[in-house]
C-alpha cells in the first residue's frame, strides 16, 4: 500500500473514532426551532412553567429588534410567560394600545393623550349630520364644542349631548364659519377652555339653494355656496393649525360629497364645485402640514335623508333621487346618518393615525357603480 493510501486509511479510522458533532450554523438556528416548537404545539408542557424576567435583559423599544429573554438569557421567555409581565416590568414599559404601537405622547402633559382629554370642533354641529357627528364624538369620550351660525341649534345640541355626556364635556359657540372674525373667536374660546384643540370636523355647509339650471344662479348665490362650503373650511383648518402644529399632532375630518365623483345631481352646480374644490383642499393639507403631525382625510357622505336638505329639492324630487341612488348603489339601502358617524370618530381617533390625504366615500357603493 503506498503512502497516500496508508494516509487516507488512517484518517477514515480516525473520524470513525471520533465523536460527529452538529454542525451550528450562523444565527442560532437552535433557538428559533424551539421558539417555531413553541408557536406550533410542540413543548406546551414546557410554556407552562413561569420564568422570571431578567430586567436587565429586556429590551424597552418597539419590541423588532429582540426577543424577550428569560433568566438565564439562553432561550427566550415561554409564550405563555411574555404576554404577562409582572407588574414592576409593567410599570417600567410605556403605555402601548391593544396593536403594540404606543400612544402618542402629549408633549404638554409628557404622557400618552386619552379620549377623555382629546378636544373635538365640530362645525355646523348643531343641526343635521353635524349634531349626529358632535354626539358620536362624545359617545366615545371626546370633549366636543358644537358650532353652528344657528345659535339657539348649537346651545339645544349641546344641551342634549350634556345629558348624556356631563356639561363639563360639551360646550355651544354661535358662529358663522365664512367671517374670519368669528372663526378667530370660537376657536380662541375652545383653547381658553380646554386648553387644546385635536380634532376639526369641517361639517358646515350644504347646497343652500334650490335645484336650478347653473346658467341660472346669480354671481352672489354662486359665491355664497363656495364660500360656505370651501372658504369656511380652509378659514377654519386655517385657525385651529396653529394649536395642533404647537402639540405636535391633529386631525381635520373636511365634508365633501360622493356627488362630486359624477357631477350629480342636476342643478347643483355650485354645491358639487364646492365639494371638488374640498377634495382639493384635503389633499393639499395632508402634503402640507404632514410633517407637523396632522392628519387631513375628508368623507364623501352619499344621500342621506335629513331634515336640512327639504329646502333643496320638493319632496316629489327627493324621492325620486334618493330611489335612483339607492338603485345604483352596490349596497342597495338608505343610508343613515349614524353609517357617517363610525367613519367620522374613526378619521378623528388615533386608530387613523397612519392615514392622510384620503377621502372615503359613505356612499353604499354609489361612486363604484
Amino acid at each position: 500500500m503506498g503512502a497516500q493510501a496508508q494516509h487516507r486509511a488512517r484518517r477514515v479510522r480516525r473520524d470513525a473514532r471520533r465523536p460527529r458533532r452538529a454542525v451550528r450554523r450562523r444565527g442560532d438556528g437552535g433557538r428559533r426551532l424551539r421558539r417555531l416548537l413553541l408557536v406550533h404545539g410542540a413543548g406546551r408542557d414546557r410554556a407552562r412553567t413561569p420564568r422570571r424576567p431578567d430586567l436587565r435583559r429586556v429590551h424597552h423599544g418597539d419590541g423588532h429588534h429582540g426577543e424577550d429573554r428569560g433568566a438565564g438569557g439562553g432561550r427566550p421567555r415561554a409564550a405563555a410567560d411574555r404576554h404577562r409581565p409582572s407588574a414592576r416590568l409593567a410599570d417600567r414599559r410605556p403605555a402601548r394600545r391593544a396593536c403594540g404601537r404606543r400612544a402618542r405622547p402629549d408633549p404638554r402633559a409628557g404622557g400618552p393623550v386619552t379620549a377623555a382629554e382629546r378636544v373635538a370642533i365640530v362645525t355646523g354641529g348643531g343641526q343635521g349630520l353635524g349634531r349626529a357627528y358632535a354626539a358620536r364624538l362624545a359617545l366615545a369620550g371626546n370633549r366636543v364644542a358644537v358650532v353652528d351660525v344657528a345659535g339657539d341649534a348649537a346651545r339645544a345640541a349641546a344641551e342634549a349631548i350634556a345629558a348624556d355626556a356631563g356639561a363639563d364635556r360639551v360646550s355651544a359657540h354661535e358662529a358663522d364659519v365664512t367671517d374670519e372674525d368669528q372663526v378667530g373667536a370660537f376657536v380662541a374660546a375652545v383653547v381658553e377652555r380646554w386648553g387644546r384643540i385635536d380634532a376639526l370636523v369641517n361639517n358646515a355647509g350644504g347646497a343652500l339653494l334650490p335645484s336650478a339650471p347653473f346658467d341660472s344662479f346669480a354671481r352672489a348665490d354662486w359665491t355664497r355656496v363656495l364660500d360656505v362650503n370651501l372658504t369656511g373650511q380652509w378659514l377654519c383648518a386655517r385657525a385651529v393649525v396653529p394649536h395642533m402644529r404647537a402639540a405636535g399632532h391633529g386631525k381635520i375630518v373636511n365634508v365633501s360629497s360622493t356627488m362630486v365623483s359624477k357631477g350629480l345631481p342636476v342643478g347643483l352646480a355650485p354645491y358639487v364645485a364646492a365639494k371638488a374644490g374640498v377634495v382639493g383642499l384635503t389633499r393639499a393639507l395632508a402634503r402640507e402640514l404632514g410633517p407637523d403631525g396632522i392628519r387631513v382625510n375628508a368623507i364623501a357622505p352619499g344621500y342621506i335623508p335629513v331634515e336640512t336638505r327639504k329646502t333643496v329639492h320638493t319632496p316629489q324630487a327627493a324621492t325620486a333621487l334618493l330611489e335612483r341612488m339607492k338603485s345604483e348603489q352596490c349596497l342597495p339601502v338608505v343610508g343613515v346618518p349614524d353609517d357617517l358617524c363610525g367613519a367620522v370618530e374613526f378619521l378623528c381617533s388615533p386608530a387613523s393615525d397612519f392615514i392622510t390625504g384620503q377621502v372615503v366615500n359613505v356612499d353604499g357603493g354609489w361612486a363604484h357603480g
